[in-house]
């Protein structure tokens, strides 16, 4: 999914373009008075960028709606170019001067003045993307993260390790997580375990039992009910996601029961708002190159970086059918608040699929 950039602008004024049977509908802003300054695009701090696209109501849903009346920003300085008669650098520093957050250079993260990229603590959720391990790989691991659930999660690198809940600033400040849509999760993890034997419920020799289930008999059970379908066999362990952050097992119930999820989920989010990095299963690509820039500064992703580790079922697919999967109330609205951090960090980084090179 490539990035759009939009500017707003307001509908109060608006003018077609030279050619308006092609070029969508072009607002009309305020002037400056360019010939009288000193400007130019030579001794500008801004970035010209012709594609960028500008809209006349720049919120995503109208451009997903397809309400907002859009142009690109060369379209709109070769209109000022021919009906206002300004040279081509009056007519592009016109447009950057109408929309200076758009062509202000983008946010460069904390580290890129570091000698050496900043340590990771791997959270590590079920079912959200094992073949993060060849990101992950690539730098120094958080010294907490060996040291958070050893006798319960494992002491690999691999291993579902959680984030306790007395983590340090500075550890909670490392996390990478990539997170993924519950029902989604759900579905993913009923289709490995079918695939699955019993003896993967015992903690102490494989990984299923290294999850969290509140006990191997738990784990045993949901194996038995998976031809029942999704919910029959893992419908009570809601949280998975939500419980990783907060220093519990994924499959352990722990808030299940909690007579106020929503303050749960509070927790979780403010917790969330504080990693150094949120990315999403489903949006694969733009998250390895997004992890990469907050950890290098440089938006390139390494042909490693996009390969499938661990394929469910031997298939290459990650989308599955998700109906009548219930609703989670403690993930579903996690991941509603890791989804719009994600997004608001492509954005402002400027990651898309035009942006970051493949190495």
């Amino acid at each position: 999914m490539a990035l759009v950039v939009a500017c707003a602008i307001p509908l109060s004024s608006v003018a077609a373009p030279a050619d308006s049977t092609q070029h969508a509908i072009v607002a009309q802003p305020r002037f400056l008075n360019l010939k009288a300054s000193q400007g130019s695009l030579q001794g500008s701090a801004q970035q010209w960028r012709g594609e960028a696209l500008c809209c006349t109501d720049g919120s995503a849903a109208s451009r997903k709606r397809g309400e907002a009346l859009c142009y690109h920003a060369e379209e709109r300085a070769d209109w000022l170019v021919e009906n206002k008669g300004l040279s081509q650098d009056e007519a592009r520093l016109q447009v950057m001067s109408e929309f200076p957050d758009v062509f202000a250079a983008p946010e460069q993260p904390q580290n890129t003045t570091q000698t050496q990229p900043p340590a990771v603590f791997w959270l590590h959720i079920p079912k959200c993307g094992t073949s993060f391990k060849f990101s992950v790989r690539m730098y120094p691991l958080d010294d907490a993260h060996s040291k958070a659930c050893p006798e319960e999660c494992g002491r690999h690198i691999d291993s579902h390790v959680y984030l306790p809940m007395n983590a340090s600033d500075a550890t909670i400040g490392n996390v990478a997580a990539i997170f993924r849509e519950p029902k989604q999760r759900l579905a993913s993890q009923h289709a490995f375990m079918r695939n699955a034997e019993p003896s993967w419920c015992d903690k102490k020799e494989y990984d299923g039992g290294r999850w969290g289930w509140p006990s191997e008999a738990n784990c045993k059970v949901a194996l038995e009910k998976l031809s029942l379908g999704v919910d029959h066999a893992l419908g009570s362990y809601d949280g998975c996601q939500t419980n990783m952050i907060l220093g519990k097992q994924c499959m352990s119930r722990s808030y299940v029961q909690h007579p106020a999820k929503q303050d749960v989920v509070a927790v979780a989010v403010r917790r969330m708002k504080k990693f150094r990095f949120v990315g999403l299963q489903s949006e694969w690509f733009l998250s390895m190159c997004l992890f990469t820039y907050l950890q290098t500064g440089l938006r390139q992703v390494a042909e490693v970086q996009l390969e499938n580790s661990r394929p469910t079922g031997g298939s290459v697919s990650s989308t599955y059918d998700d109906a009548g999967i219930h609703h989670d109330p403690l993930d579903e609205p996690l991941y509603t608040e890791v989804a719009a951090r994600f997004w608001h960090d492509v954005e402002r980084f400027n990651i898309s699929t035009a942006s970051c090179a493949t190495l």
